[in-house]
């Protein structure tokens, strides 16, 4: 994908972002979910899955319209294909955009701050969308 252009370098940077975001995202879980972690209530407990699951939306979501973008970048699909199906957009944004349980103190530090991370990253992600979509009409 590096074509020495700036686009190139600035996708490069996003999918190696996304995907160690990913990586860190993917051993976190995995240690709370083999070490049994549970908040101190049923609710928090709750409160904290549902967030690990929202980390995850929001992860899966922006690596696979990267990998879309990549596609079209190795011609194996057009831009035209892409903007025809919202299918290829961005997703859930209902669920990734909501960051109100970030902050509570249920949430441990560590996914919390993935959490964050993986907000910015999701809404810089909407935003290439959204100009690759506007830039296609």
């Amino acid at each position: 994908m590096t074509q020495g252009n700036g686009s190139s370098a600035f996708f490069d940077k996003t999918y190696d972002e996304a995907l160690a975001l990913i990586e860190q995202a993917h051993a976190y879980l995995s240690d709370i979910h083999h070490n049994n972690v549970r908040a101190d209530t049923p609710v928090d407990d709750l409160r904290l899955r549902c967030e690990a699951f929202r980390l995850s939306t929001r992860l899966m979501q922006v690596m696979a319209w990267l990998l879309n973008q990549r596609a079209i970048h190795a011609g194996e699909l057009s831009a035209a294909e892409v903007l025809e199906s919202p299918e290829y957009r961005l997703g859930s944004a209902k669920v990734c955009r909501d960051d109100s349980q970030h902050d509570h103190p249920a949430i441990p530090a560590g996914l919390s701050e993935m959490l964050d991370r993986s907000l910015n990253l999701y809404i810089r992600t909407e935003r290439l969308d959204e100009m690759m979509h506007r830039s296609i009409h």
